[in-house]
């Protein structure tokens, strides 16, 4: 229990070390193995995903779509403590502009707000909004529990696919292996078939099944595209905040691509029924 409770506890706000049940499990005198918890980092996106989407689907009749919406950005921030929100704004001080990898660094880890962050997570923000607000219930419903997930996964290939730029700091005790990266993968392959067992799904037809597997594709190129622009801007290795904002924009490409993915798929299958 050690490893996904660590896991919960880096990735999100909730007070769990304030439970009696969990806190010793917690508090134990060696300190974690971090580069254990990768496993769980999809597990913790796919849970918190469908919370929210119970949430949402919860104030649908009381609330405008707009609105629920805008409750759904905001309930994971919170449920996440901005943590990676916070890392995409840093992101984007430190690695655009022309400057040189060890002033990158610097900016990265200075706790002012730049035009850069601004400018990006309100863009962030606004894109996310707009992804999600004109999604019909069914494909919104899987878009809020999958976007997560697939982010989650992507913050395990950057870790395990780049060394740590810095010699220490947040996320350098989080460095894995590929042994790391499969377990994660497994993790994701679990929490999709998970997804396919929602009654309101009718997820076990090959329509949805390859949708699925477009949207992995989608968020592998994704997290790909970024690490490999990210770690050459800071010499060839990664951060803590690099790492969040893969998460934030895996989860902005799924939920952009969601619409054309289930396209895509409808008319592969159909292609595939007319043989």
């Amino acid at each position: 229990m050690r490893d996904p409770l660590n896991a919960f506890e880096f990735l999100t706000a909730l007070p769990l070390r304030r439970i009696p049940a969990l806190r010793h499990r917690l508090e134990q005198p060696d300190p974690p193995d971090m580069a254990r918890t990768l496993a769980w980092f999809p597990c913790v996106g796919g849970i918190l995903g469908l919370v929210v989407a119970l949430l949402d689907r919860a104030l649908h009749g009381f609330l405008a779509r707009d609105l629920r919406t805008m409750g759904v950005l905001a309930a994971f921030a919170l449920l996440t403590g901005l943590l990676h929100l916070d890392g995409f704004m840093d992101a984007c001080d430190g690695l655009l502009g022309m400057r040189s990898v060890a002033r990158r660094l610097e900016i990265m880890r200075d706790s002012r707000v730049g035009s850069y962050a601004v400018v990006g997570i309100v863009l962030l923000l606004g894109t996310q909004y707009l992804a999600l607000v004109h999604l019909p219930p069914l494909e919104r419903f899987l878009a809020i529990i999958v976007g997560p997930l697939f982010g989650r996964w992507a913050m395990v290939v950057a870790l395990v696919s780049r060394p740590y730029a810095r010699t220490s700091g947040a996320g350098s005790g989080f460095q894995g292996t590929r042994r790391q990266l499969f377990t994660a993968s497994v993790a994701l392959v679990v929490g999709l078939v998970l997804v396919a067992w929602i009654p309101q799904f009718p997820l076990v037809s090959p329509q949805w099944l390859f949708a699925l597997l477009g949207l992995w594709g989608i968020a592998a190129l994704a997290a790909l595209a970024w690490i490999a622009w990210a770690s050459q801007r800071l010499g060839g290795g990664l951060t803590g905040d690099t790492y969040g904002a893969a998460n934030e924009l895996v989860t902005l490409a799924v939920w952009l691509l969601l619409p054309t993915v289930l396209d895509w798929a409808t008319r592969f299958t159909g292609l595939l029924a007319r043989r």
